[in-house]
């Protein structure tokens, strides 16, 4: 036995193992495997704390995890969520449809006119030389206020040239300014559709109007008053601090976007499929504001500007959501930086009214209550603080662009006006739904830019889209109305002309009682001018 333990303890090199006895053999692997066991052992032992730690937190995100899966997700349909939040999936490309049979086109009667506009030509547009008065040939007109062109032919050239149509009697125009704007106002402002206006237009006018007249007149319109809406996004460029914000729409059947850039004195907005920096880039061009504000989204956050405010009303409705989903230590520290922000907004909003020494003191103490929460509270690392240690980090990083407006006054707080100059492209979206083509949405984006900036200039919104419409032909070249022959001017005691409207204001029907004589504007089959007369009663 002892020749065998002194065998044992000695190593033993492989070739001797194949002479030795069987028991030497099996007495030296399984030592082998006994020092191997310890060594795995001492491994596993000093691993133990690690992977007590491993497994502690891979628990607690499960248990997080599960939080969050544990419930259905918040939609439009099953809770408040507002649905600009439920995004919708684009939708595919359709088949190309068959063509449909065309239905037999209706045009308009010609009417029997109450204004006629002679448009004669007075000098010749090839050698500039006076033309005749007399022999000139009628060669076009437009019901019913008729502006009937004349032509002529120079006697000493014999250059042919026509008289020219004033202004608000142009060949293309199928409707007056006023209609123009008052349907543009309609539909843009108090978000009546097509459909509604046709029997607005029917009810109350009486005016005979299709879905497609209407949508004409405001293309006819968008047309005129995209040099203003140019200008205005030129204006907002130019301001030294400018806001900006973007909500969801329905272009075609597919999201896009639409965009809002604004000041206190100008607004632009525009509706494009994309929701990144190249927005904004091509917005701004080459110029470099000396201040931004806006909300979180990375695209805002990467503008090159000299400053950079953040809303602090965005961070107060996320700090709320932090009091109502995390627990005890994640909710009192929410509500105490939430009530911080708070003061803030207030602390810019009564400056004018307080001493500079009373706002410096104020300013001090909130950025250090805002500082100790920040960066010296300790949050554990808990499941129900989650939110709470997710925007303490948040705040870490944009720190230098939470009180901006402390040291620049012109620099706002919020962004709440940009979400203003969105909220009324948001209830016209909710109303129709989504525009069937870009050209419509641009149409949209250039009335909401155009409304916006005569709400914030204090103006009347439908003058500011009737000054957009252009001058009324009643005003061509100072003329008054002619009366047909119906009227005698034994019938008339006055004539009151003011735009688009001609009123008789007392004439006497064949009973003797007043009876006010209703002029309204229709279009006619050539697609010319008119002005049609009705003697219903007002």
């Amino acid at each position: 036995m002892l020749g065998l333990e002194a065998q044992e303890q000695r190593d033993v090199a492989p070739c001797e193992l194949q002479d030795a006895p069987v028991v030497l053999k099996d007495a030296v692997f399984a030592r082998e495997l006994v020092r191997r066991i310890a060594r795995v052992h001492v491994n596993v032992v000093d691993a133990l704390p690690c992977a007590e730690l491993v497994i502690d937190r891979l628990t607690a995100q499960v248990a997080e995890l599960k939080a969050q899966t544990g419930q259905p997700p918040k939609t439009p349909g099953n809770s408040t969520v507002p649905p600009s939040v439920g995004f919708k999936a684009s939708r595919t490309e359709r088949r190309a449809r068959k063509r449909r049979r065309s239905h037999d086109g209706i045009s308009r009667r010609r009417q029997a006119p109450d204004l006629i506009v002679r448009c004669r030509p007075t000098i010749c547009r090839g050698c500039g030389e006076p033309l005749p008065s007399g022999g000139l040939r009628r060669v076009g007109r437009s019901q019913v206020i008729e502006a009937w062109q004349y032509a002529a032919r120079c006697r000493g050239c014999g250059t042919g040239t026509k008289g020219t149509y004033p202004a608000g009697l142009e060949p293309t125009r199928t409707f007056g300014p006023q209609i123009e704007a008052l349907l543009g106002y309609f539909h843009e402002r108090h978000h009546v559709s097509y459909e509604r206006l046709v029997e607005v237009c029917r009810d109350v006018f009486g005016l005979s109007i299709s879905e497609g007249g209407i949508d004409h007149a405001l293309r006819r319109l968008a047309e005129r008053a995209r040099p203003t809406y140019e200008a205005l996004g030129a204006e907002v460029r130019a301001g030294p601090v400018i806001g900006s914000d973007e909500t969801g729409a329905r272009v075609a059947g597919k999201t896009a976007w639409q965009w809002v850039f604004q000041t206190p004195e100008a607004s632009y907005h525009v509706i494009v499929p994309r929701r990144n920096g190249e927005v904004i880039a091509a917005f701004l061009g080459d110029v470099r504001p000396a201040g931004w504000v806006s909300d979180l989204w990375s695209p805002q956050l990467q503008v090159d500007a000299e400053v950079h405010q953040i809303c602090l009303s965005h961070q107060i409705r996320t700090l709320t959501y932090a009091v109502e989903a995390d627990g005890y230590s994640g909710r009192v520290w929410a509500i105490e930086l939430r009530h911080l922000f708070g003061r803030a907004i207030r602390l810019h909003h009564i400056r004018a009214t307080i001493t500079p020494t009373s706002f410096a003191r104020r300013r001090l103490l909130i950025e250090n209550a805002v500082d100790r929460l920040v960066f010296r509270t300790f949050l554990p690392e808990q499941p129900d603080t989650a939110n709470a240690r997710r925007l303490k980090e948040r705040y870490r990083e944009h720190r230098a662009s939470l009180f901006v407006f402390f040291d620049r006054p012109d620099v706002p707080p919020t962004n709440n006006a940009s979400e203003q100059d969105l909220r009324t492209a948001v209830i016209h979206r909710k109303v129709i739904g989504g525009y069937r083509s870009q050209l419509g949405a641009d149409i949209s984006a250039i009335f909401t830019s155009l409304l916006t900036i005569a709400r914030k200039r204090g103006e009347n919104l439908f003058q500011a889209l009737r000054t957009i419409a252009g001058p009324s032909p009643l005003d061509a070249g100072g003329l008054l109305c002619e009366l047909d022959g119906s009227m005698s001017d034994d019938r008339v005691d006055s004539v009151a002309v003011k735009e688009d409207w001609v009123v008789n204001i007392a004439y006497v029907n064949g009973r003797g009682s007043p009876t006010p004589a209703r002029c309204l504007r229709t279009p006619t089959s050539t697609g010319r001018t008119c002005l049609r007369a009705s003697r219903s009663s007002w």
